[in-house]
């Protein structure tokens, strides 16, 4: 039996580029938030605060993004990618809602775990609330890290591309990258 070589990239760089993208670019939004905040407080005379409070929100936002997109992007876009491409077999735009849905699951999921541990009486009620607000919060990143997922071999051709244009097209190791 021969083997196939595979067209794009593999499950695990595939993710792994995203993950990279979606941190850099939250953490770069959050440090243009920052700069228009100290314009917006500039402009109307008002008090800027501590100026290590400036590089305070972009490094939580990095931590943060290390911490989020395993522990919850990741699983909820390779499950909808599996259920979607492997069990139903449906069209890759399937895999937006499905991953919605499983990411409010999955949020819900660990609200009630949480409130039941914590002992609240309505666990229930409160982990919709909950879970509803932190899937909507989620649903940007969710869906850049979606859309560069699908992406991701095709940036990665290009930048090969360019490389070997940059590099001297007519090299044989600049084609072999």
């Amino acid at each position: 039996m021969a083997h196939r070589k595979s067209k794009g990239l593999s499950f695990t760089s595939r993710h792994l580029v995203a993950t990279w993208v979606t941190v850099v670019t939250m953490t770069i939004l959050s440090f243009v938030w920052q700069v228009v905040a100290v314009v917006f407080v500039g402009q109307s005379n008002g008090v800027l605060g501590e100026p290590m409070m400036f590089f305070l929100l972009p490094a939580a936002v990095l931590l943060g993004g290390m911490v989020l997109v395993p522990v919850a992007l990741f699983p909820v876009a390779a499950g909808s990618e599996l259920i979607c491409r492997h069990v139903l077999r449906l069209h890759y735009l399937f895999q937006i809602p499905v991953g919605m849905v499983l990411g409010l699951a999955y949020a819900y999921l660990g609200c009630l775990i949480y409130f039941m541990i914590k002992g609240e009486g309505q666990a229930v009620s409160l982990a919709g609330a909950w879970a509803l607000t932190i899937g909507m919060t989620l649903a940007g990143p969710l869906a850049l890290y979606w859309g560069v997922l699908r992406t991701s071999g095709r940036m990665m051709y290009l930048g090969r591309r360019f490389r070997s244009r940059i590099v001297g097209g007519s090299s044989p190791a600049a084609g072999a990258m």
